[in-house]
């Protein structure tokens, strides 16, 4: 599992390279935003760690879950300090109990949306 959401993590971030030349083109800015992943191996700390995560850093749930028995995942987004600081805050925390995780800065904005399964209404 963890290394599927890695390859599919890749391929956004080649899309976010080739959507952020196309802005620098255009003269657009892109707002930085970036994704945090963590894989717990105990359902237990890692709902207590959602608790951890939102209370280092404003940053947004956008998914948890258990994956599998006794396997529980988070991903969480926000700006790209927030989100290195919550993870950063989970490994203090929960590192013995962590499986795997990633930090992803500079995201295009839209990968948020496609990952939660969500679209902004303005």
């Amino acid at each position: 599992m963890t290394i599927v959401c890695v390859m599919e993590i890749s391929i956004f971030l080649n899309v976010w390279n080739f959507f952020k030349l196309i802005n620098i083109f255009k003269g657009k800015s892109v707002m930085e935003k970036a994704i945090g992943i963590v894989e717990f191996r105990s359902i237990a700390v890692g709902i207590a760690a959602i608790d951890i995560i939102v209370k280092a850093s404003e940053v947004n749930i956008g998914d948890a879950k258990s994956i599998c028995p006794g396997k529980y995942y988070i991903l969480f987004s926000g700006g790209a300090s927030e989100v290195k600081n919550s993870y950063d805050a989970i490994l203090r925390e929960s590192e013995s109990f962590l499986v795997d995780g990633i930090t992803i800065a500079n995201i295009y904005p839209q990968v948020i949306s496609a990952l939660t399964q969500t679209t902004v209404i303005n």
